[in-house]
């Protein structure tokens, strides 16, 4: 991914094999400051039916990237806290969330 330092909020989507090893394809997509349910859901579905597709047993890693040199911030927990519900909901197997952002990598 390169060193740290975000100049835009990003999902990062990468695909994790049955075999639990990273998929090197990741995609990136533009978020804002809230996360939209109705995209999240429709995107989630989505990877999730490519990943089975290809790989049955696969599983979604995502990575939140941010400007900033703060810790976890409330906005960080509501995507967290939205994007689990929504896995949840349409049994999509995730792997840790993580969040990045100019100074740090940390789970979520």
């Amino acid at each position: 991914m390169g060193p740290l330092g975000f100049g835009e909020r990003l999902l990062w989507i990468g695909f994790v094999g049955p075999d639990r090893r990273m998929i090197k394809t990741l995609t990136q997509m533009p978020i804002g400051r809230a996360p939209d349910r109705a995209v999240l859901s429709d995107l989630l579905a989505g990877m999730m039916m490519i990943a089975q597709e290809s790989a049955p047993g696969s599983t979604l890693a995502l990575l939140l990237t941010r400007p900033g040199c703060d810790g976890i911030s409330a906005e960080d927990r509501r995507w967290s806290d939205v994007i689990a519900h929504i896995a949840r909901e349409q049994n999509v197997s995730l792997e840790a969330l993580f969040r990045a952002n100019d100074q740090s990598l940390l789970p979520l």
